[in-house]
């Protein structure tokens, strides 16, 4: 097949900055609000070639790190079942987010092959239910497949884009530590959320006048997942205070369930010197700079 048929996508980190847990749903998921936005220069990266076998090449450093099938290979196998008439093909993941980590990596994976999906069947496009798909695969999905900026409510499948946001950069860091493959499941538990009741949200936040107003909201609100995850991961807080520790931090915390912690800056410059100083350091830590969007 000629190079020209072949899709690149990228599969950026999705960085919960804020996360309210606002109680436990009778189906036991939960209710939760979230400020997310991706980090473009911490990603994954997939290339999708149509219409040869439908199958999953891996990767890149964290390769090994995945076990089982992936959720790549959930997503040929699920779409087909929806639209018969599709055109598969196969799909190359460069895994270079680690495994399990708090960024959505196999979340943001399965959208970034929704997407070369949708470009590579473009006559069938409109006809499909991609959001429908995306939910179907996981809660992150959706917003992954947006993969911009944006406040979620929900299980995390109402994705409201942001309307106005400044310029920010970002420090991603992870000690690499060891966690269970139920880590999400046993962070939450440890939770104790209670049961939820109607009412309780927050008017979404959309628009922020200046990265000020961004960073005093993100303070503000924190990470309710924070405590639950410190108890199964206690190097946490060593990675967080490490960044905070960095000249230009504006503002650190855990993002999502963890075990990856985030530092804030002003500007993309501020934030490489910044991940260049904690990786000299930690040099064992995983760590990337990027711009927000």
């Amino acid at each position: 097949m000629p190079r020209s048929n072949l899709i690149l996508e990228t599969a950026p980190a999705k960085v919960n900055l804020s996360l309210r847990v606002l109680g436990r749903r009778a189906d036991g998921y939960h209710e939760i609000e979230s400020l997310v936005m991706f980090a473009r220069s911490a990603a994954d990266q997939v290339r999708f070639t149509p219409g040869r076998e439908p199958k999953l090449n891996l990767s890149g450093p964290f390769a090994s790190a995945l076990k089982g099938t992936n959720i790549v290979e959930t997503v040929l196998a699920r779409i087909f079942d929806v639209v018969p008439d599709i055109q598969l093909g196969e799909v190359s993941l460069d895994k270079r987010l680690p495994v399990a980590s708090g960024v959505g990596g196999g979340s943001a994976d399965a959208a970034a092959v929704l997407r070369a999906l949708r470009v590579a069947n473009a006559d069938l496009a409109s006809t499909v239910d991609w959001v429908g798909s995306a939910t179907a695969l996981g809660a992150d999905v959706p917003m992954c497949l947006e993969s911009r900026a944006c406040f979620v409510r929900g299980v995390g499948t109402e994705v409201l884009p942001l309307s106005d946001f400044p310029p920010l950069a970002i420090v991603l860091a992870n000690s690499l530590v060891e966690m269970p493959s139920d880590k999400t499941a046993q962070v939450f538990k440890r939770l104790a959320a209670p049961e939820y009741q109607t009412g309780g949200s927050d008017e979404p936040r959309t628009c922020f006048s200046s990265r000020d107003d961004l960073i005093a909201y993100v303070a503000s609100v924190g990470n309710d997942l924070t405590s639950p995850a410190l108890s199964l991961a206690p190097q946490i807080s060593d990675v967080v205070r490490e960044l905070s520790a960095n000249h230009g931090c504006r503002y650190a915390a855990l993002s999502g369930a963890g075990p990856t912690c985030f530092g804030l800056y002003d500007d993309l410059q501020t934030a490489k010197e910044a991940a260049m100083v904690l990786t000299a350091r930690r040099p064992d830590w995983w760590v990337v700079a990027s711009e927000l969007g």
